[in-house]
């Protein structure tokens, strides 16, 4: 292991001088050092171009500046480039290359101001010397035309003379004749207002006296323009730079011949590690030979190996098909179990109207009215005196008439116990088609009216509550919204919950049971609460109370509360309680999402 790493640890040191020589060779031919030798060259052909165009303008060669804009713009634009200094320049080069750097751009910023400065003064100045050649010559026109004082034409004459000549060299001893000349003539204008050469004599003294201000200006800023040492920095960069590249490729030069000399040792010896390769290549057929044969040995140990894994694995395959099995079994009877105890509570209520229709139908008096009928039978031939005068006959009519009430009283309240009967068988046939069902499809969604729900839970357990004396409050919003979800699963919710509720009360002892039913909205939920006075939930049970088979009660079979909380949960909705503690009595409440037809019947 330590021979491996060794020989890892040389090869890395290898692998490194060879990187390290290689780039020493390589960082004159990157891509940025052409890069900035053309961009010192750009900078320096378009401050001569700026300078010739500067020259131009001056002597009218030049009518339009935008070529001179442009130069500045790009100009301004390569000066941002030119910090980015090639890796060739040591830190002390790259001190005195910044330091020209900043010298010449602020003599670029001061470029930048004069070229502006000319070009508003140039071309003030070349729009009058445009002007004054054709005010001469419409002048001279009118002069051959009119008899006009010789004092004018002397004048004009000499102005247009003397300010062409100007023009063209602004000398000083010019000033003063060409300044006295635009005098007299505007001496002239003021004296004779009505004169038809007024204007055009005037028109003529104003561009003279333009020219004569902005020569001067326009020929003082082309002074300074070429004047600024611009084109002398950039040349000291170039000379930097070409130095520096002179030496980095000398320094180049060494660092390939350091190269070539370690790849030859390199060579050297790898040639010998192929010949020490060569000489092992016998010891180690001959080593692999011999561990051909414990190979062979081995492998027929690993195919037996391997026939006894597979006999294992087959094995396992086959426990794993009967737990599979065994687990369907399992939800089968979990399945099954729900359906019971949901039947189981319905059934409770179908036995309580079923056993309320056959006591009223034993404690009816319908049998009576075979009585009358005897009666009546025996008094048929003098019926009607007998009705008439005997006291038993006279008593008929009024009986009859009780009879009659009493039968429909009787009628109505057998009816309605059999209209719960019919819910509740109805109710049955809905758990065993939601559970055939449950495996491939969900239930019915449908716009349930929630409070109506919880009455029509209530009428179905009223009986039984009654019978023992629960006392059953109902604070229920009558401005609830209805609610999209499975109404049957619904139902069966709050039948399971009232149920439970009950027998709390009554394995409580307590005398005052109580159970309370409230039903509000939160945002966008319906809230339903059950909470009763009974026994309430013991500490350790808290944790378990929703687990499957988990019962608390003698004869219970833990179902009825797992199977509300999945219910709540397929309806998008929670199935909560709470506890004090033993005989402090519980809270469940169910929470459920209004849906979205709900809502916006809501918003509406």
């Amino acid at each position: 292991m330590n021979r491996v790493f060794s020989v890892l640890a040389l090869a890395g040191l290898v692998a490194a001088a060879l990187v390290h020589l290689y780039s020493k060779t390589r960082h004159l031919s990157l891509p940025e050092n052409s890069e900035y030798e053309k961009l010192l060259n750009d900078i320096r052909v378009l401050d001569t171009n700026m300078t010739d165009d500067v020259l131009k303008a001056r002597i009218r060669i030049l009518e339009h500046y935008d070529g001179m804009t442009e130069r500045l713009v790009r100009v301004r634009e390569l000066m941002l480039k030119l910090e980015n200094l090639p890796p060739l320049f040591s830190e002390e080069e790259r001190i005195v290359a910044a330091e020209k750097i900043r010298s010449l751009k602020s003599l670029y910023a001061q470029k930048e101001q004069l070229v502006e400065d000319f070009k508003s003064q140039n071309s003030v100045l070349n729009n009058s010397l445009r002007y004054i050649p054709i005010a001469g010559r419409r002048l001279n026109k009118v002069f051959l035309e009119d008899d006009v004082e010789p004092f004018v034409k002397s004048k004009v004459g000499y102005l247009l003379n003397h300010v062409q000549t100007f023009s063209l060299f602004a000398s000083e001893d010019l000033v003063a004749p060409i300044q006295s000349s635009v005098d007299d003539l505007n001496r002239w204008v003021e004296e004779n207002p009505g004169h038809p050469l007024r204007l055009g004599v005037k028109s003529l003294s104003v561009h003279a006296a333009s020219i004569l201000q902005r020569k001067p200006i326009v020929e003082r800023i082309t002074g300074e323009l070429l004047g600024l040492p611009t084109r002398s920095y950039i040349e000291d960069l170039r000379r930097l730079y070409d130095q520096r590249f002179e030496i980095g490729f000398q320094e180049s030069g060494r660092h390939r011949l350091a190269l070539f000399t370690f790849c030859g040792l390199l060579l050297s010896a790898i040639a010998g590690l192929i010949f020490l390769l060569w000489r092992g290549k016998e010891q180690l057929e001959f080593r692999v030979k011999e561990r051909t044969s414990d190979l062979v040995q081995k492998t027929d140990e690993l195919e037996r190996e391997i026939a006894e894994r597979q006999r294992i694995s087959e094995e396992r395959d086959e426990a794993k098909w009967e737990l599979v099995k065994a687990s369907r079994l399992a939800g089968m009877a979990e399945i099954a179990s729900n359906v019971l105890h949901n039947v189981g509570n319905v059934l409770n209520s179908v036995n309580v109207s079923a056993s309320v229709v056959a006591s009223q139908v034993r404690k009816s008096r319908g049998p009576s009215l075979n009585r009358v009928c005897q009666l009546l039978a025996e008094h048929q031939g003098n019926l009607g005196a007998f009705i008439a005068s005997d006291p038993k006959g006279q008593q008929i009519p009024d009986y009859l008439e009780a009879l009659d009430r009493q039968l429909a009283g009787e009628r109505d309240d057998i009816v309605e116990e059999l209209g719960v009967l019919t819910k509740n068988i109805e109710h049955i046939k809905e758990i065993v088609n939601m559970q055939q069902s449950y495996s491939s499809t969900s239930g019915v969604v449908e716009v349930v009216d929630m409070g109506a729900l919880i009455r029509e839970a209530v009428k179905m357990s009223s009986v039984s509550l009654d019978k023992h004396e629960i006392e059953l409050v109902e604070e229920i919003d009558e401005d609830l919204p209805p609610v999209s979800t499975d109404r049957h699963k619904a139902l069966q919710i709050f039948v399971n919950l009232l149920r439970n509720a009950k027998h709390a009360c009554l394995d409580s002892g307590n005398p005052a049971m109580r159970i309370v039913i409230r039903v509000s909205q939160e945002d966008d939920q319906i809230c339903i609460l059950v909470r009763d006075n009974g026994v309430g939930i013991a500490p350790e049970h808290l944790k378990r109370i929703f687990n499957h088979g988990f019962t608390t009660k003698k004869n219970g079979h833990g179902f009825g509360l797992h199977s509300g909380a999945n219910a709540a949960k397929d309806m998008g909705g929670t199935l909560n309680f709470e506890s004090e503690g033993l005989g402090k009595g519980a809270t469940f409440t169910l929470k459920l999402p209004l849906g979205e037809a709900a809502l916006m019947e809501e918003a509406v």
